[in-house]
This record gives structure tokens, C-alpha cells and sequence, in this order.
């Protein structure tokens, strides 16, 4: 997956109405949560996503291995 499709298929996930919460996996095997569309922001080929308790995840898509649309309940 390239940079641009990432980032377009974030875009997609962001407009959804409602908007339903999504996650990314990795090749790391680490996930996050993205609860809400302004969570993660692009610079050129970086991403950020900025977590509930003031800590963040920077990353690329040669880290990305998944995009879940159902979270599994907590």
C-alpha cells in the first residue's frame, strides 16, 4: 500500500456518518484504536496518531498490516 492510499483510505473511514471507531494493526503485531477522525494527522509520508492519555504512535505505511472496521468489545 502506498502513502496515498493510506491516506485516502483513512479519508473514507473519517466521513463515515456516524463515524464508527477503526483500527490499524501492525506487522508489529501492536493495535490502536482510532475513536475519532481527528486522532491521526499525515505529514508528507508520516502519519501520527495521538492516543486518549496524551501519548502517540508515529508510523508509516511499511508498518501497516491491517485496517479492522469491527473492534471487538472491551
Amino acid at each position: 500500500m502506498t502513502t496515498g492510499e493510506l491516506a485516502q483510505c483513512l479519508r473514507s473511514l473519517y466521513q463515515r456518518r456516524p463515524f464508527a471507531h477503526f483500527e490499524i494493526g501492525f506487522s508489529s503485531g501492536e493495535r490502536i484504536t482510532v475513536t475519532h477522525p481527528e486522532t491521526i494527522q499525515q505529514k508528507d509520508d508520516v502519519f501520527v496518531h495521538y492516543g486518549p492519555n496524551r501519548d502517540y504512535r508515529i508510523f508509516t505505511t511499511a508498518g501497516v498490516s491491517e485496517i479492522s472496521l469491527q473492534v471487538p468489545p472491551k
